[in-house]
């Protein structure tokens, strides 16, 4: 239900998960209930409440030796940081995960945890750093086949070569981007599509179309806090 952007099923199911996970007193069932409330708090927008589940979801599977669960979720509570501006701070929890989770056995967080670093450095204006970890995420996504989460490192990478001048180049791409999107695609990464887009362009028509769009999407289940 996350992949597919359902909040209230989502939801329904990880509630579901965290009652029987106590009835059964199975604690790396319990770290995994965590582990889904965490995801329905990002999708609901509750961005601290998300990290605080991830929290308790690490401290469990740290006790049980659940390592890819651990790595699988330090780019979550650096996430819950970076949107209280902790950017330091964040980036520790993120790097962390962007070099252990693939060789813990959580090759999707591998992906996410190197976009984020990369989202951090960038708000930091370490643009060379920043390109790094988004150039290792786009080559993760594409050796794990995780191409849903491509479209964060490419608006990323899009943002800093247009910062070189190519802006009309990577306009271009990302507005094909965002008109080859299913409607579950634009509901997940559209977000991180149309906010690049309002940044790499300096026509003002069309920044303001994409900010236009990206107030649609709020209007239903989306990954809005990206916006």
């Amino acid at each position: 239900m996350f992949l597919l952007v359902d909040p209230d099923k989502c939801s329904h199911e990880h509630t579901q998960a965290m009652r029987f996970a106590r009835e059964t007193n199975d604690p790396d069932v319990e770290a995994l209930a965590y582990s889904g409330l965490a995801r329905v708090g990002f999708l609901q927008g509750e961005i601290l409440s998300g990290a605080a589940h991830t929290r308790h979801c690490i401290d469990i599977a740290r006790r049980q030796g659940l390592d890819s669960l651990v790595y699988g979720h330090l780019h979550m509570v650096g996430l819950g940081l970076q949107h209280e501006l902790r950017l330091e701070e964040a980036l520790t929890w993120m790097t962390d995960a962007a070099q252990n989770a693939f060789q813990t056995g959580a090759p999707r967080q591998a992906v996410i945890s190197n976009y984020f670093c990369a989202e951090v450095l960038y708000d930091l204006g370490r643009y060379s750093d920043c390109r790094e970890y988004a150039e290792r995420s786009k080559q993760l996504a594409i050796q794990t086949t995780e191409l849903r989460y491509l479209p964060g490192a490419q608006s990323i990478l899009a943002k800093l070569d247009a910062m070189l001048g190519e802006v009309a180049e990577f306009e271009d791409f990302l507005r094909r981007r965002w008109e080859s999107m299913t409607v579950t695609e634009r509901r997940f990464s559209g977000p991180l599509v149309l906010g690049a887009l309002a940044i790499v362009t300096d026509d003002i028509a069309l920044s303001d179309w994409a900010l236009q769009q990206g107030k649609m999407l709020r209007q239903g289940p989306s990954m809005r806090q990206f916006l």
